[in-house]
């Protein structure tokens, strides 16, 4: 080992024996290695071997990207099998979270590793499993957080919510809870992210698990950001890892994040941590070696203000957002996919189209012919509505798999008992297709929150890519809320249109791409 670390494992030694307490749980934990050859992975390995020589932890957590996931299957398979090699000399339990660049997909990576071949490379028992630590009475969930299968890569599946949901509830009597994940739950607490796939519904879970008198979760322990911080919103801290990767990521990093100054040749080239849990104080200590300090952190029961401040900003955020046809820019249009895009986006609305089928039921499509959306051709009158749910409607964005069309019901379905806005268009002015969706809205109990061409309150604006070129737009606007109506402008993808538009007070832009135009115009 290099001589300019003899003084950091010392000091790392005497500050883990000063904190201890009997029924601690300690591990040795780092993140995004992103191991390359010539780099310092090899000081990496030596510094926790000697540092744990004196040190007793009960396990070696890394919370993924073990490489950079551009090359080889073979290659990244030797790269990574030398990190797990290195840290078994340790003796002890190597726990893994799946990173997102551990899929080998990285800059369109022609070898991607599966599940199953992820499981077997990581040693894992599944790619979300849990462990329990009987001394500590501590069950530490590792949860999966990226799947390149998925349109939206980052995030969670039903499957892994409902078995988070399920494991913590078959918890044993007396435990506490840890969390562990490559990436964090929330999109605010991620830079490379609008949107967390299940974010919002694994919070959920977590805290109305963690709501309960008898029931704790200490933590959320997550990496991915290549900075650090602690999220203290939730009834929990949420605790990102620094990278152990000897890299400046500048300004790529969430808002209100940090990261150390790192150097080659010097103690700050390393960054890894001594995790110490101390259930019965309900606190944590990461004891810093290499770049940067130590952390203290509380894990008391706090109350959650996170969801009450994202409803804040989204009700004085100003233009409002409807997303066009969905989140048409991203998922298929007026599809389930873009409307889910959108309610998880947070965004206030959605704006659709709608046609009747043969058999007189409405369905969200745009055109009077399948061709350019679906799989087949032909006119939608033409179609019953089984007939139709057996075309494939991601005819533009293949990515999403088979998409089948929705019916208006299943859109009102989604969107019922919240106070997002859907405005349908009807697709031709047919007497039949309007008492339909008259008669369904009234039915499913959406009239407040449906609006139509026939509405005398929000009237529909198109207007010209260059905002400049609209010249009377601005007194166009001015009229109308002068009538006591508001303003709707669509299809609004430009973000200075937008910034333009929101001087001008229009009351609400329909674009396809709600996530940049909610990061544009809300306050963050």
């Amino acid at each position: 080992m290099k001589e300019y670390f003899k003084c950091e494992v010392e000091k790392t030694i005497a500050t883990v024996e000063k904190n201890r307490d009997e029924e601690d749980l300690t591990f040795c934990i780092l993140s995004d290695s992103h191991y390359e050859p010539d780099g310092t992975w090899e000081d990496t390995a030596a510094t926790i071997y000697k540092t744990l020589e004196s040190v007793p932890v009960d396990a070696i957590i890394h919370l993924g990207d073990f490489t950079d996931g551009c090359d080889k299957k073979k290659i990244t398979e030797s790269y990574v099998n030398k990190m797990l090699q290195d840290l078994d000399k340790n003796g002890k339990p190597v726990l893994v979270t799946i990173g997102n660049h551990d899929a080998n997909s990285y800059k369109k990576n022609k070898e991607p590793f599966s599940e199953e071949e992820m499981v077997r490379l990581f040693r894992i028992p599944a790619a979300y499993y849990y462990r329990d630590f009987e001394k500590a009475k501590i069950r530490c969930l590792f949860l999966r957080s990226d799947d390149i299968r998925e349109p939206v890569r980052y995030g969670f599946s039903n499957e892994e919510v409902e078995w988070v949901e399920k494991t913590l509830q078959e918890m044993p009597k007396g435990y506490k809870a840890v969390v562990f994940s490559h990436e964090a739950p929330l999109p605010e607490l991620d830079y490379w992210s609008r949107l967390i796939r299940n974010g919002n519904n694994l919070l959920k879970v977590l805290e109305s698990y963690n709501a309960k008198e008898d029931r704790q979760i200490l933590a959320y322990i997550h990496g991915h950001t290549h900075a650090e911080y602690v999220y203290e919103k939730c009834s929990f801290p949420i605790i990102s890892i620094s990278c152990s990767l000897c890299k400046d990521v500048g300004e790529k990093k969430p808002k209100g994040a940090g990261s150390q100054e790192r150097e080659r040749g010097s103690v700050s080239q390393e960054l890894w941590e001594i995790l110490q849990i101390h259930p019965k104080k309900e606190e944590i200590d990461l004891v810093r070696f290499g770049a940067g300090g130590d952390r203290k952190i509380s894990c008391v029961k706090r109350e959650s203000t996170w969801r009450e401040e994202r409803t804040k900003k989204r009700e004085a955020r100003h233009p409002k957002i409807w997303a066009h046809r969905g989140s048409s820019g991203f998922a298929p249009e007026n599809t389930i996919p873009a409307f889910e895009v959108a309610k998880e986006l947070e965004v206030d609305g959605i704006e659709l189209d709608v046609r009747m089928t043969k058999d007189k039921e409405l369905v969200a499509i745009h055109d009077k012919t399948i061709d350019r959306t679906g799989d087949g051709r032909g006119r939608v009158e033409d179609f019953t509505l089984d007939e139709l749910k057996q075309i494939n409607f991601a005819k533009e964005k293949p990515a999403f798999g088979f998409v089948t069309i929705p019916t208006l019901r299943q859109v009102y379905e989604m969107f019922q008992n919240t106070d997002f806005m859907i405005y349908v268009n009807l697709g031709e002015k047919d007497s039949d297709a309007e008492e339909c969706l008259k008669k369904l809205t009234a039915e499913m109990g959406m009239t407040r929150q449906v609006v139509d061409s026939s509405s005398e309150k929000y009237v529909m604006i198109e207007v010209q890519h260059d905002t400049k070129k609209n010249q009377n737009l601005s007194e166009t606007i001015n009229v109308l809320h002068k009538k006591g109506k508001k303003a709707v402008v669509k299809i609004v993808n430009d973000p200075q249109q937008a910034m333009d538009l929101k001087e001008m007070g229009a009351d609400v832009i329909i674009t396809d791409h709600p996530g940049k135009m909610r990061d544009l115009l809300t306050e963050l």
